[in-house]
């Protein structure tokens, strides 16, 4: 590595550049066997005929790096930064991949350059764009077929079979580019940043479909690009500054959109794919789409918007809601990602003593409740009940009994339909020897038997009249939503989470002096103490943004969680 360093006249230069080079070469060998001919002999001439296997890998890698940095300041009031990164990896020539990354800033003190009013510390403006490389991550050179024998007695089996990589491939590299300015006013007791950014994330990977006549499964290409714009908030105020007291709070607010700008056609043949992301859910490649929007994979169907009964579900013949799950009809039902994030911090000081506090604030957002859906399905909450208990739905009308919403049988000698009748006349008395009032019914419209589906007037709405209308078990119509229609889980992600509250004393340098350390401090520390969710009280809505991949935006097998309280001593030599 090389410094420079070196003042002329009103300009101050810096600089920076290196160089690295890291070579690897591995080699692995294993040999397994399941079953042994005599107890506690690991070699492995005592493994059972046929139950020993071997495996074997190697691999061999190369990369260079030479990177510089450089700075040009003018009086103190105006700077430019640039800097660049030459990555340089692979060993074949047909693998190797060479990437420049560049970044330059620029910034400048208005404060430093006009006399300004006094209650003004400093104002900065600045911008800059910078370039980040991902690499390939899967070599050129990796158009093999594989090989995988699988024993079968004394045969081997083998599938041949493999993935192309496009020789034309291209690293993932992002692009920033960002503005924003600084402010301290009133002896820096008010200070303030502002910066907004977009990032344009090009040459996404994926794999594209190729025949299987040639014997691989798919080609590993460029497929396309992402953007996100955004922009953060940060206002901090010291409203007490004296000798023994100091008070401080402060606010971060970011947000933030992203959005798909590009797809390859290859890809894409139809101009949108869909992908699972948890039950009956999915995420739309297209053009335009915007990162974390969900879609239901199955969709009611409904009543036009030209009908009098417009947005009501249909039901069929069997009194059940009718749905569709082609790609035409899917239908978004929430984004995952939030409106806004906002922290909060403060801190109180009185002489040595300090107390802290950390909290932060999401507004927006949806997530589906993955953990209500199998309680309903096993019966294990209080959706399954009846509408007296958890007020009415759009889905369902019904109970476990008269006492919770169910409903009285009628006479299914007196039912004007047939299909009807024989549903109350199988269900009024089903495993009971006493009648209970605990007929339900999905909610919807249906076709009157040879009516014109175009009519209104040849459409029932369910439940009307106690005479016309499909009744079921509670156990059969009750929470059947929550299974197969995710929309009916969608749930608001709002919520405010205290994270930190710290209490602790610092030890004076009278007494640290002695020990020859420094700064001491005891203190108590309690993390995650309390938590208000909009949706519900018992879930963490956080918990299903965590990660990356598939299942965001779904809360399913989650921990609640933890708070945590300790005591902690911190110090320096």
């Amino acid at each position: 590595m090389l410094v420079w360093n070196k003042d002329i006249g009103k300009f101050n230069t810096s600089a920076t550049a290196g160089y690295n080079y890291a070579y690897s070469n591995s080699y692995s060998y294993a040999a397994n066997a399941e079953k042994l001919v005599r107890v506690n002999d690991y070699s492995l001439s005592n493994a059972v005929a046929g139950t020993m296997t071997a495996s074997n890998a190697w691999g061999i890698g190369k990369s260079q790096s030479g990177y510089a940095t450089g700075q040009l300041g003018y009086a103190s009031q105006i700077y430019m930064d640039l800097s660049g990164r030459y990555d340089m990896s692979g060993i074949l020539e047909e693998d190797k991949n060479h990437h420049f990354y560049p970044s330059a800033s620029l910034s400048w003190l208005p404060s430093a350059t006009f006399k300004l009013p006094e209650i003004i510390n400093l104002f900065k403006l600045r911008a800059g764009v910078a370039q980040v490389g991902h690499g390939i991550g899967t070599p050129r050179s990796n158009n093999t077929f594989s090989f995988a024998p699988i024993d079968y007695g004394n045969t081997k089996i083998l599938n041949i079979g493999g993935t192309l990589v496009d020789p034309n491939i291209k690293a993932e590299v992002t692009t920033s580019y960002e503005g924003g300015f600084d402010l301290a006013l009133l002896d820096r007791r008010i200070s303030a940043e502002f910066t907004v950014y977009k990032k344009i994330h090009e040459n996404q990977q994926g794999s594209i479909p190729t025949s299987p006549g040639i014997g691989y499964g798919g080609m590993l290409t460029n497929i396309g690009t992402v953007e996100a714009n955004g922009y953060e908030v940060s206002l901090n105020i010291v409203p007490v500054r004296s000798r023994d007291w100091n008070w401080d709070i402060g606010f971060n607010f970011s947000k933030v959109e992203s959005k798909i700008t590009k797809l390859s056609k290859e890809y894409v043949p139809t101009g949108q794919t869909f992908y699972g992301n948890g039950p009956n859910i999915d995420l739309r490649l297209a053009v335009g789409e915007t990162i974390g929007t969900m879609w239901a994979h199955q969709v009611f169907t409904t009543m036009p918007a030209s009908s009098k009964y417009a947005g009501m579900i249909v039901l069929d013949d069997n009194g059940e809601w009718k749905y569709s799950n082609a790609e035409a009809d899917r239908k978004a039902i929430g984004n995952y990602n939030p409106d806004f994030i906002m922290g909060v911090h403060s801190s109180v000081k009185w002489k040595n003593f300090r107390l802290g506090f950390v909290g932060s604030f999401r507004k927006g957002g949806k997530y589906i409740s993955d953990i209500e859906r199998r309680a309903v399905t096993d019966g294990h909450s209080l959706l399954t009940i009846g509408d007296k208990v958890n007020g009415p739905n759009p889905w369902t009308v019904g109970g476990r009994d008269g006492e919770t919403g169910g409903l009285p049988w009628p006479d299914a000698s007196k039912m004007t339909y047939p299909q009807q009748a024989g549903l109350v006349a199988t269900y009024a008395m089903y495993g009971t020897p006493v009648p209970i009032n605990d007929a339900s019914y999905f909610q919807g419209v249906w076709l009157k038997p040879g009516g014109d589906p175009s009519n209104d007037a040849d459409y029932i709405v369910n439940g009307a009249n106690p005479l016309e209308t499909f009744y079921g078990l509670p156990g059969l119509i009750l929470g059947a939503q929550y299974w197969s229609f995710p929309q009916s889980l969608v749930r608001d992600a709002t919520n405010f989470k205290v994270k930190e509250i710290t209490f602790d004393y610092t030890l004076p340098n009278s007494i640290t002096s002695r020990l020859k350390v420094e700064n001491v401090v005891i203190g108590f520390v309690g993390r995650n103490i309390f938590q208000w969710n909009k949706a519900d009280k018992y879930v963490d809505p956080e918990s299903a943004f965590e990660g990356i991949g598939q299942n965001q935006g779904i809360v399913g097998k989650a921990l609640p969680s933890i708070a945590s309280y300790g005591f902690k001593v911190s110090f320096d030599f």
